[in-house]
């Protein structure tokens, strides 16, 4: 045990020292995948995707070999999408997506006029007006704006929810879509807004296939060729939600590029073990990827000696946008 953790602290200071020698090829990394070719890295415009085939491109070209016929390991599993334009406007102003709101990501289509009836939770005297709402229903077009509501609030069912938040707002992904959707904003954006106008609408996709990116390198020793190090990754974000790009520099094309700068390392520095390197899609999704590779393993989990997880490693300093 005393002796794994020594190792793994040493290939950590090695790793650092790889990304720090090689800083122009990190940036090229992290800005290739946050272009907006790649669309987020998700399941718009099949972004996860050409992320994939770039990353085995970068494997072919620093020499890394496959297990059996191919880098990739494909997977399917259902996925709720926002493919198309969103228009929603408070008070006849556009808004725009990712910014001013998101759409919940088990959210289905939403289209009509609305006016807004606003609920501070906050407020004894609104909490007890709420329940009178409550107990006399919604009226036609009508939708309600909570303020302060606790997570496990009772709300009243429609087919139109709107969440107000005063923190900062963090999309999400979802594989199916419920009835109705749910709209969420920035308190200061919807605080004193009258009426509400939405048309979004979501697509299904019940069996999107993704891809794991898998390669390895040899050890030295050949006693010591079925023993491995692995380096792991996740390369998905969240991908577009209408004209919004969630571009996931930080989260994960930093550690990918970490990936790949030690994967550069070890092919001009033959290790005495095996250095796997495998970069997951599908993690925003529920670490979909990873369980599947768990699953069904390319080579033989049981002789991995140490396995150095890389996320969020930070971004050098650049222009992305």
């Amino acid at each position: 045990m005393k002796n794994n953790v020594v190792l793994i602290a040493a290939l950590l200071l090695l790793s650092v020292s790889a990304f720090a020698q090689d800083k122009d090829y990190a940036k090229r990394i992290i800005k290739d995948l946050c272009s907006e070719n790649m669309a987020g890295r998700g399941y718009v415009n099949d972004g996860v995707n050409k992320a994939a085939d770039y990353i085995g491109t970068e494997f072919r070209k620093i020499g890394l070999k496959k297990f059996g016929s191919s880098y990739f390991q494909p997977f399917t599993f259902p996925i709720n999408t926002f493919p198309n334009a969103i228009k929603c406007t408070l008070d006849h102003k556009e808004l725009v997506p990712g910014r001013d709101f998101l759409l919940a990501p088990n959210s289905g289509d939403c289209s009509g006029v609305y006016k807004l009836s606003h609920y501070d939770i906050g407020d004894s005297l609104e909490e007890a007006l709420f329940d009178k709402k409550r107990a006399f229903g919604m009226n036609t077009n009508e939708a309600i704006v909570l303020h302060n509501a606790p997570r496990d609030f009772e709300r009243i069912p429609t087919d139109i929810e709107i969440i107000s938040y005063d923190k900062k707002m963090i999309h999400s992904l979802a594989q199916e879509a419920d009835e109705g959707c749910k709209i969420i904003f920035p308190d200061s954006v919807i605080s004193n807004a009258d009426t509400l106008l939405i048309d979004a609408h979501n697509k299904e996709i019940n069996a999107f296939t993704s891809r794991n990116v898998i390669a390895y390198i040899p050890a030295k020793k050949k006693k010591n060729r079925d023993k491995y190090i692995v380096f792991t990754a996740h390369y998905d974000h969240l991908g577009k939600m209408g004209s919004a790009i969630f571009p996931g520099a930080s989260d994960n094309a930093s550690g990918t590029a970490m990936v790949l700068n030690l994967a550069k390392h070890y092919a001009k520095n033959q290790a005495d073990y095996s250095m796997v390197f495998i970069l997951f899609a599908a993690e925003e999704v529920g670490l979909l990827g990873s369980e599947f590779f768990t699953d069904h393993p390319t080579f033989d989990i049981k002789n991995i000696k140490t396995l150095v997880n890389l996320d969020i490693m930070g971004v050098p300093k650049m222009a992305l946008w």
